[in-house]
């Protein structure tokens, strides 16, 4: 298997003996200077160093942060939601690492029941922080599916797919330049077969797509869970 970070490929097997589970890792993060640290090892060390991890098969780890001054103090690739750059009105930095835009969809229904920007509006957010530079891509505005969200929204988990699909396209019509990642959202296995389905319907292929993001896992109590849902 091989884990990307930046420009360092190193590869670990999956026979190794030794374990490490992500509940130590995430312990062992809580030290000083946090993931930073962690990766910058990940990157310097020989990769056999990597062979007392059971880690899953990872081809690019994007490290989220709520942190927006992270972009111009590391090197390690970041994942950052909206709403955190949205708070900052003038970017005199540049970005020193590779990133990832979040749009922040989460926090959007879970507070207001619905977004409170137009994709218009995201167009030109988007397009104001890819002036930071070295944006990879952009999430899109997403409806997420858990119980508690679907409460907030009043819809229901088909209506969110449909929605998330069309918000695809409307982006893609609307700035076709900048590089969206499409979502597909559900709850159950078949929900998010679903929601492939409605993307091919409406002629996206998602198989063709370098990355396709897949909405409404972070929350689950059950990583084996989230794990059956992206391998299926």
């Amino acid at each position: 298997m091989l884990l990307q970070l930046g420009e360092h490929n190193l590869e670990y097997t999956a026979e190794d003996s030794g374990f490490l589970d992500w509940n130590h890792l995430c312990r062992y993060t809580e030290t000083k200077r946090l993931w930073q640290d962690l990766l910058e090892r990940w990157a310097t060390w020989d990769g056999t160093w990597l062979s007392i991890f059971k880690i899953p098969e990872i081809h690019f780890f994007w490290l989220g942060t709520h942190e927006v001054s992270w972009l111009w103090r590391t090197t390690v690739p970041l994942f950052i939601s909206r709403r955190r750059l949205a708070r900052k009105k003038i970017f005199q930095q540049r970005a020193t690492t590779d990133w990832c835009l979040d749009s922040g969809g989460f926090t959007e229904l879970s507070k207001f029941g619905h977004w409170t920007i137009t994709p218009r509006e995201y167009v030109n957010e988007v397009r104001m922080y890819m002036l930071l530079g070295r944006m990879k891509w952009a999430a899109i505005m997403d409806h997420m599916c858990e119980d508690f969200i679907l409460q907030k929204t009043g819809k229901t988990i088909l209506e969110h797919q449909l929605m998330t699909v069309w918000n695809y396209l409307e982006l893609m019509s609307l700035a076709p330049d900048i590089p969206w990642t499409p979502v597909i959202q559900g709850f159950d296995i078949a929900d998010y077969h679903r929601c492939v389905d409605i993307y091919s319907q409406h002629g996206i292929d998602l198989s063709t797509l370098h990355v396709v993001g897949v909405g409404s896992v972070c929350r689950r109590q059950s990583t084996k869970e989230a794990a059956e849902i992206i391998k299926s």
